[in-house]
């Protein structure tokens, strides 16, 4: 068994905190909308000429995208390098539909997150956990004494 790093520990735990409220904070601005496009006609219309696709599709793309962070979060922590792959190419495939419906300001954070938790997930020891092979915190005693450095 390989030890997991601590950076993955910290990026996926992150990743299923934030992604869960997210998508929690998702399904409510859904239910909001779907409230006010049923209720109300002309504002219904008027969501419905600003969306640059149908509102349906629109939701599913975004409810979709939002549940891509926490699930990767928890492959991550099952060591599962598809975890980490879904979250490094979906992420930026959200992002995207974030910036198609007007939302640019407010991805910057996300957008920095998104950087600084993919230069972790691809560090050597990342790299090595995401494979299986051993790393230096979980080699036996005997192997640490080599000469390989117990970081990188």
């Amino acid at each position: 068994m390989t030890a997991r790093p601590l950076s993955v520990s910290i990026v996926a735990w992150l990743l299923i905190v934030v992604g869960t409220i997210a998508l929690v904070t998702m399904t409510v601005m859904i239910v909001g909308i779907n409230t006010i496009v049923t209720s109300d006609a002309v504002a219904a219309q008027q969501l419905r000429d600003k969306a640059v696709l149908p509102l349906e599709v629109l939701f599913a793309i975004l409810l979709l995208g939002t549940a891509i962070v926490p699930i990767a979060g928890i492959a991550m922590l099952n060591q599962k390098n598809w975890g980490r792959w879904l979250y490094v190419v979906g992420n930026p495939a959200v992002t995207a539909v974030g910036f198609a419906i007007g939302a640019s300001e407010n991805m910057i954070p996300s957008i920095i997150f998104y950087v600084i938790a993919t230069f972790f997930l691809f560090l050597p020891r990342a790299n090595a956990y995401f494979s299986g092979a051993p790393t230096a915190r979980a080699a036996p005693v005997a192997d640490v004494g080599r000469g390989s450095l117990p970081f990188g």
